[in-house]
């Protein structure tokens, strides 16, 4: 079903509101809206997006983790992409993520990764759930036991060089 102008104005009202939240955010350190709201917002848009793939954006908000590099820092680029963790608000979703996981799983079966887990451990992985906490993601990396290089998760594939 086509995008009706009401829902293109609210697909564009919401990615505005979520690219000021974002700023705010990452680039000013100033949080301008709760976690809770911002999450809702987000729902809001990528349930609007796949509902109208016809507004479908790269850079939409639901599409990027972080936030622009911070000007002042040098900027690095991360071996390997930091992507957001994701969050949930019910059972329902929590049991629709764990069989997407058992899926992945089942379709990764002869990657050398899993090569070492027996049959028990690929039917039923140990989960560890944590509350959410808010704060700043960094990656890491020793060089012979030294810290060399401590970056911002910034926009997924570079971030500000913080060591």
């Amino acid at each position: 079903m086509a995008a009706t102008s009401k829902v293109r104005a609210r697909v564009e009202e919401l990615r505005r509101l979520l690219e000021e939240a974002n700023r705010a955010y990452y680039v000013e350190a100033r949080p301008i809206m709760a976690d809770a709201e911002y999450d809702r917002l987000l729902r809001e848009l990528a349930r609007l997006e796949a509902e109208h793939p016809e507004l479908a954006d790269p850079a939409s908000p639901t599409q990027r983790v972080g936030g622009e590099p911070i000007s002042g820092f040098r900027t690095v680029r991360h071996a390997v992409p930091m992507r957001s963790l994701d969050n949930t608000y019910s059972e329902q979703e929590l049991r629709a993520w764990r069989e997407r996981l058992d899926r992945e799983i089942q379709a990764r079966r002869d990657d050398p990764a899993l090569a070492e887990l027996d049959e028990r451990e690929l039917r039923e992985p140990h989960l560890v759930a944590d509350p959410k906490i808010d704060g700043v993601s960094l990656s890491l990396r020793y060089e012979q036991g030294e810290l060399a290089l401590a970056a911002t998760r910034g926009d997924g594939e570079r971030g500000d060089d913080v060591t």
